[in-house]
């Protein structure tokens, strides 16, 4: 049914797939993304993570966005006022 070929070159794409993962992790991206985009797209998406910069900072969780906008209204009604 399936050739060694076949079958290796799978194992192959899952692997890089993992790898591009791994990277991503490291360069503070989301690792399930990143391991399906290697899925797909394989050497390409390896190469983009290797290649792009990390993010400037990582992403803000909810209680940081109700900070900055406590802050942000909170210098709003002082100038108001």
């Amino acid at each position: 049914m399936f050739d060694s070929g076949t079958v290796s070159m799978g194992v192959f794409w899952f692997s890089l797939a993992l790898i591009t993962a791994g990277l991503a992790q490291q360069k503070n991206r989301n690792r399930l993304i990143w391991f399906v985009a290697g899925l797909f797209l394989g050497p390409l998406a390896t190469a983009l993570v290797v290649v792009w910069d990390p993010p400037e900072s990582e992403r803000s969780g909810v209680g940081d966005s109700i900070r900055r906008y406590r802050a942000a209204r909170a210098a709003q009604r002082s100038r108001e006022a």
